[in-house]
């Protein structure tokens, strides 16, 4: 995730490292042999607030 090596990581680390990225993140997924990169494009946060109206 973004350059850091995530084997033996926990679940909850590897979280906190993709929610650190702000916007760009890139990730190498691998299993056995075979690795494919992820380039996940910028986007903005979609969390809607807890005042937004919604009705």
């Amino acid at each position: 995730i973004n350059g850091t090596v995530t084997e033996n990581l926990s679940l909850i680390d590897a979280k906190k490292l993709i929610e650190r990225s702000k916007g760009k993140l890139k990730m190498v997924v691998q299993r056995d042999e075979r690795a494919t990169l992820l380039n996940i494009p910028d986007m903005d946060d979609s969390i809607p607030s807890a005042n937004s109206d919604r009705d």
